[in-house]
């Protein structure tokens, strides 16, 4: 369990935040992908869904640096990557 291998993160908040909002947001998702990764647990990207719906939201995918945005893009529907790629202008 990554809470147990990582103790720098509360990611009970994140489970909070998931089960109010029924999916996390994207500097959530970053940090918690990275953080899997790190520390070498297997998980499938598909699982995890990312809100941004509030204005907040699309300023934390615009903010985001290019690899952080890699990191998250396999946890998107289709409709997010047209809209994230449009928010960062990627096009």
């Amino acid at each position: 369990m990554l809470s147990e291998k990582e103790t720098s993160v509360d990611f009970e908040t994140f489970i909070g935040y998931l089960n109010e909002h029924g999916a996390f947001t994207p500097n959530q998702l970053k940090l918690l992908m990275w953080k899997l990764d790190e520390n070498q647990i297997e998980h499938r990207k598909t699982d995890y869904k990312m809100k941004m719906r509030r204005d907040r939201e699309k300023d934390q995918i615009r903010k985001m640096k290019q690899f952080q945005f890699n990191k998250i893009l396999p946890c998107m529907t289709s409709q997010q990557k047209v809209r994230c790629r449009e928010l960062r202008n990627d096009d």
